[in-house]
């Protein structure tokens, strides 16, 4: 029976919980930045310049997240996460081909059009600033486990 009622208070009770609580996150600055950059410029070159230097503050902020948690990390931890950057670095280049691949053979196939580079631009980008949050969200998460967190 306590197995039945648990369920069913999960089954009731969790859905109803999450659907209520709001997106109450701060974005990123450089999202906002870039949500300000495309509204700024509405040409699909423009958009595609803001993605471009956006992908750019997003690997910026990339090698600032790994260094932050490369100083706290114990050697072993260190060792790994160095291991990983290398094979995600190469992870990155060939996504970075793979995306540009994609996208030219969609605007073949279209006949042409100009939001393919725009996407194309979009989702290189998108790869850098996962990686980015990725390390941020593993710093804080250790700077919060080691009793360290300061509000980042």
């Amino acid at each position: 029976m306590g197995k039945k009622l648990l369920f069913l208070f999960a089954l009731i009770i969790l859905p109803a919980l999450a659907y209520s609580q709001d997106d109450t996150r701060e974005k990123h600055p450089i999202d906002l930045w870039y949500e300000n950059c495309i509204d700024s410029n509405g040409s699909t070159m423009g958009m595609i310049m803001c993605a471009d230097s956006a992908a750019v503050l997003w690997d910026i902020e990339l090698n600032k997240n790994y260094k932050l948690l490369m100083d706290v990390l114990g050697d072993k931890a260190k060792e790994d996460l160095r291991e990983a950057q290398r094979e995600w670095i190469t992870f990155r280049d060939k996504e970075m081909q793979a995306i540009s691949s994609y996208y030219e053979y969609v605007y073949e196939i279209m006949g042409g059009g100009t939001m393919y580079p725009m996407l194309a631009s979009g989702a290189r980008m998108e790869v850098i600033r996962k990686r980015a949050l990725e390390l941020k969200g593993m710093y804080d998460e250790l700077s919060w486990y080691k009793g360290e967190d300061d509000g980042r």
